[in-house]
């Protein structure tokens, strides 16, 4: 270790490491043709163990059922998780992430569904390259993100992380770190920026990277519901991203020292 007891040798290692992926969805059953699609594409990469799906508020008649039945003879690879509580962005990921961990996965790719065109064996062996390197955090370099992602920020619609030592954080448990009383009512996401900080920070620089795929795009939703959840989230990310960072007191030029390779781009501190 170093003398600023940061870890130095925090690497995956093939032979010992496992790989899964986690995906959340709200019980729509508009979008059962896509979780469909987006399982199909994980459960070709050989290299993803498990694959959990999380529903959050599941209907009695809702997708849980169905992709039972789609899904009936994988349950190997795929399991689906009923979630009743909690808060859809930060506490079902932390439940997943959990869940993994007691069944064996070491890193896990957190994937939205309309990502999954990125779900690539070349991608995720870029993203395995990274953290045989010792990142903890691997992105895509999505492109209808990467305005944000030049400035330091990590997507979860495609990201892989070392699940030891990772923690989603809510509003709640960034007000009480920063002891900032006034900020109780404040609710504008971007929690992966403070993961990210928390990463340098803790364990050093090159612990976060974001590669370059090869191929993949976003899709586009086609219920109208899901449509209007994307737009919003596309129209409000880079203003949620800023309010974050002032929130935390990070200044976006130490997210934003990044060095751009031919497959990844490091965030460096």
């Amino acid at each position: 270790m170093e003398k600023n007891n940061k870890i130095i040798s925090i690497k995956y290692i093939p032979e010992r490491h496992k790989i899964g992926a986690i995906m959340r969805t709200d019980d729509n059953l508009d979008r059962i043709d896509l979780l469909e699609k987006a399982i199909k594409q994980l459960l070709q990469i050989k290299k993803i163990s498990l694959i959990h799906v999380m529903i959050y508020h599941p209907n009695e008649n809702g997708i849980w059922q169905k992709l039972i039945k789609l899904f009936g003879k994988e349950r190997k690879r795929v399991q689906f998780e009923r979630i009743y509580t909690g808060n859809f962005y930060n506490d079902l990921l932390n439940f997943a992430k959990e869940e993994q961990i007691r069944r064996g996965i070491d890193y896990s790719i957190f994937i939205s569904p309309e990502a999954y065109p990125y779900a690539t064996e070349k991608n995720i062996n870029k993203m395995i390259e990274s953290a045989k390197d010792g990142a903890c955090a691997i992105g895509i370099n999505i492109e209808e993100y990467s305005d944000l992602i030049k400035l330091g920020y990590l997507s979860n619609a495609f990201c892989m992380y070392k699940n030891t030592l990772i923690n989603f954080v809510n509003i709640w448990d960034i007000n009480a770190s920063v002891k900032n009383k006034d900020t109780g009512k404040l609710d504008f996401g971007a929690e992966e920026v403070y993961l990210t900080k928390y990463l340098i920070d803790t364990f050093g620089k090159n612990r976060v990277s974001v590669i370059n795929p090869d191929e993949g795009y976003l899709v586009e939703p086609k219920d109208k519901e899901s449509q209007k959840k994307r737009n919003l989230v596309k129209k409000t990310k880079m203003e949620r991203f800023k309010k974050m960072c002032k929130f935390l007191r990070i200044n976006i030029d130490y997210l934003q020292k990044i060095s751009i390779g031919e497959n990844k781009i490091i965030i460096l501190t």
